[in-house]
């Protein structure tokens, strides 16, 4: 499996900062189509997909795009954000999800120990995509099985 410290959220070209931990669900709306046809037993048919994000981290004003006061300023402006959840080594095992999302609530907290940290939920707006191109390009690029030796000319 790979290192939940090995995935982390983008948000435009930048991680979050002192990032603790993200989250992402997806869910599709289930709509009734039981009938007396079905008896006792429930039918659903699927209804429109959605998907909402989360991110917790330490206080640190930054000018990131993706730090908590540029967080802020969205939420307060009600600006769409391109949204990511993938592994943090682009030489890594290539995984993504990517989204159009607004910010839908957030959190601030200050206690009087330890360090101040904050809590963004956002909402997605549309498709949550996912790239899987890479990993198809590179299980695609290994040489198909062949009857005779593969020979390379490197002259």
């Amino acid at each position: 499996g790979i290192d939940g410290k090995l995935i982390g959220m983008r948000i435009g070209n930048d991680f979050v900062p002192c990032e603790l931990s993200c989250t992402i669900a997806f869910e599709v709306e289930k709509l009734n189509r039981s009938s007396s046809v079905n008896g006792d037993w429930a039918h659903h048919r699927n209804g429109y997909k959605s998907w909402t994000a989360s991110v917790d981290g330490k206080l640190l004003i930054s000018s990131l795009g993706s730090s908590f006061n540029s967080l802020f300023s969205a939420y307060k402006s009600g600006t769409e954000l391109t949204l990511a959840i993938q592994n943090r080594n682009a030489d890594g095992q290539p995984f993504v999800l990517i989204g159009q999302a607004t910010v839908r609530q957030g959190q601030l907290e200050a206690g009087n120990t330890g360090k101040a940290r904050w809590q963004m939920q956002f909402t997605g707006q549309g498709e949550l995509s996912d790239d899987t191109v890479q990993f198809w390009a590179l299980v695609n690029s290994m040489p198909a099985p062949a009857d005779k030796p593969i020979v390379l000319d490197l002259t």
